[in-house]
């Protein structure tokens, strides 16, 4: 699946539940998407692995890296609802970076 393809399924799926992206109030889903990578490193804090994957009630998927997929959905679905070419701007920010200095701008980390 390209990354468009995710896009379009997430916001396909979201729509289909009741959430449809605002364009008025974007900082809103920003917001959810922290709120996501909040919950993964909550399960850091928990004392799991990266790469654990466990099922709560209902057989929900949960841990860090479903967490993480969740942002990485959220982004999706709001990119492909504002036509955000997610696909290329992702390519062009990769091909930037590869050009890059080592730490540049001398950042520590």
């Amino acid at each position: 699946m390209t990354i468009t393809e995710m896009a379009e399924k997430a916001c396909a799926t979201a729509t289909s539940k009741g959430f449809v992206v605002d364009p008025n109030n974007l900082d809103r889903l920003l917001l959810l998407t922290v709120g996501e990578i909040i919950e993964a490193h909550n399960e850091l804090r928990a004392g799991r692995l990266p790469i654990e994957v466990y099922f709560s009630e209902g057989n929900k998927p949960e841990g860090f890296g479903v967490e993480v997929a969740d942002a990485i959905i959220r982004l999706a679905q709001m990119a492909h609802a504002l036509d955000i070419p997610l696909e290329y701007l992702i390519g062009l920010k990769m091909a930037f970076n590869d050009g890059r200095p080592p730490m540049h701008g001398g950042k520590k980390f």
